[in-house]
């Protein structure tokens, strides 16, 4: 049996349409782009398609969650604490770096919980099963793209939408999306119809098999322009064909073991005229903060890595607390 049919959903993808009255207003009309460029019109339909994706699965998995600590906390030792987690649980979705579900779990859960073998596991589970569902609301809720709280309305916040335009993406790009995580904005991209081709690379196992569940769960009509690639520790682990028009590293940079080596494989997969781009949440951004990576970069450390690799700063924008950088390779 294909992996396609095995991890294929039935569910009936459905778009929302909604009527961003806030468009005009939040956004300037100098900012709608022509057609051979990203528009606010292609980001609204993205960030609209995404959001129906998952939204009504996940609002489901919140309501068997207060079914589930109802039913624990009423053999449990420390009631109270099962209503702790469930507020810690979405507390923590605006502020904390969650990369698996040990790390979900272990900064939620209250200790009390923790010492119930029983209870732990069976939030857990509820965890491992609902993963993907709680990192993509995660991703629009930390970029305030939508409310905090049921129904999660799109809200006209524009920053996501300022770094995604920051790209300048053009119609007929080859984007390759390093260390896509659950894939975002690799998401965000393709639903909007733009015409781009992406590649998503991914070097953890976990994170790369949601990708390829999301991948083989769409439904063989959908025409997604996504290509799915095991990433390597020192390269980037595309085809020595690959070429790209966009290499992005989206809060992935300071994460990296072998930064020198990463860099020369970008430069072998840019095209010419090719742009790589970090968005970095820097060190000094983060200072009085608790929330945030603890493997933060400063600035300069970041522009003195990219300067030794043969890049170029072109443009920088400073986007509520982070830095969307684009640069260019010397000696093209």
């Amino acid at each position: 049996m294909r992996l396609s049919s095995l991890l294929h959903s039935d569910r009936k993808s459905r778009l929302i349409w909604v009527v961003f009255s806030f468009s005009s207003l939040v956004f300037p009309s100098s900012l709608r782009s022509q057609a051979d460029t990203f528009a606010l019109s292609d980001y609204l339909q993205g960030i609209t398609r995404y959001r129906s994706e998952f939204i009504d699965d996940v609002t489901e998995a919140f309501i068997d969650l207060g079914y589930l600590a109802d039913s624990l906390k009423s053999h449990s030792d420390f009631p109270e604490a099962h209503d702790q987690f469930r507020r810690n649980l979405m507390a923590d979705f605006m502020h904390v770096e969650a990369y698996s579900v040990r790390d979900i779990i272990n900064h939620a859960m209250p200790r009390e919980i923790k010492g119930e073998k029983a209870s732990r596991k069976k939030y857990t589970d509820w965890v491992n099963e609902h993963f993907l569902r709680i990192m993509q609301l995660h991703f629009l809720l930390v970029n305030n793209v939508i409310e905090e709280e049921e129904p999660y309305r799109i809200i006209g916040n524009k920053n996501l939408w300022e770094e995604i335009n920051f790209y300048g993406l053009s119609a007929g790009s080859t984007i390759v999306d390093v260390g896509a995580g659950i894939g975002g904005v690799s998401y965000v991209l393709a639903y909007s119809g733009f015409p781009i081709q992406l590649y998503q690379t991914e070097l953890d196992e976990n994170f790369f098999l949601i990708l390829m569940k999301q991948l083989y769960a769409l439904p063989e009509s959908e025409n997604i322009p996504i290509q799915l690639v095991i990433a390597q520790e020192k390269s980037l682990g595309l085809a020595l064909d690959v070429k790209a028009d966009v290499i992005l590293f989206r809060e992935v940079y300071h994460h990296l073991k072998y930064a020198e080596e990463i860099l020369k494989s970008v430069r072998t997969h840019l095209t010419k005229n090719g742009t790589l781009i970090l968005v970095e949440t820097v060190k000094e951004l983060k200072e009085n903060k608790k929330e945030g990576c603890s493997k933060a970069l400063t600035l300069d450390h970041i522009l003195n890595d990219l300067r030794k690799a043969g890049f170029n700063l072109k443009g920088q924008k400073l986007i509520d607390d982070y830095y969307v950088l684009l640069f260019e390779p010397l000696n093209r």
